[in-house]
């Protein structure tokens, strides 16, 4: 996932979460390696900053997550997502504040249950946000 892919992908987050009072502004990119042995792993290389009622929130996500997946019937999932391996650090307004939450969160992302598609060298996958779709588009690359 490159940056332009990466903006695409919030900017449906966006739109599911308006009214919310919520806007996200990522940076970055993220790889996704599914093995033909059932094993994935997520690298994020991403800051994601969010304005909430005036405040900002800062999420630096690195390192990787790790699990198996299973591709049926036009739908992915995950299972055994280890995030050992994953370096995430978030402000509130400047301050350091606890990211466990965000860790839990951002463990599923970016299939622990969508629907997806493949053609030629992309995966297009489409998870549910609320009742919206998010769309990923990785390249092979």
């Amino acid at each position: 996932m490159d940056q332009a892919a990466l903006e695409r992908f919030y900017t449906d987050v966006n739109t599911a979460l308006s009214g919310a009072g919520v806007v996200f502004t990522p940076t970055g990119t993220a790889s996704l390696v599914l093995g033909a042995d059932g094993a994935y792993s997520w690298k994020p290389d991403t800051k994601v900053s969010a304005a909430v009622s005036g405040t900002e929130i800062l999420i630096q996500i690195g390192g990787e997550i790790t699990g198996t997946y299973t591709a049926t019937g036009g739908r992915i999932s995950t299972a055994n997502p280890s995030t050992e391996g994953l370096q995430i650090s978030a402000t509130i307004g400047g301050a350091a504040t606890d990211a466990g939450a965000i860790t839990d969160q951002i463990a599923g992302a970016p299939i622990t249950d969508s629907a997806f598609t493949c053609a030629g060298d992309t995966l297009t996958l489409q998870s549910d946000m609320g009742g919206a779709t998010a769309t990923s588009v990785l390249r092979r690359g």
